[in-house]
């Protein structure tokens, strides 16, 4: 059987020196986390073929990978009805780096082996 997965982040947006807090729920024992910024693709790179699979964006590694003991947290989705609702403890947080450009980032999070 498969783990299962739900995560959010809050606040959505942050500048330099704040802090995002992230709370996930997983049935995975450990999982790793990997920062990860999204840029457009080599324009040259992308056709028709590229953006039909997601190809115009590409993940660019921002930091170094970390663990992240996994743990399941009630209610999940659908049991509440919004995000309030479901008064999870954060998973893990991160403050944002001056050397960070604006951009859309997300944090990779995949069982560890």
């Amino acid at each position: 059987m498969g783990e299962r997965w739900k995560g959010y982040c809050w606040p959505l947006s942050a500048a330099p020196g704040e802090s995002i807090q992230f709370f996930t729920s997983t049935s995975a024992p450990t999982y790793v986390v990997t920062y990860v910024r999204f840029v457009n693709n080599d324009p040259a790179a992308v056709d028709d073929a590229a953006i039909a699979a997601g190809g115009e964006i590409i993940e660019v590694v921002v930091s170094d990978t970390f663990r992240v003991p996994g743990q399941w947290q009630l209610p999940m989705p659908g049991d509440a009805s919004v995000i309030d609702d479901w008064n999870w403890a954060p998973s893990f947080s991160q403050v944002i780096p001056p050397e960070w450009s604006s951009g859309i980032y997300a944090a990779r999070c995949v069982q560890f082996s």
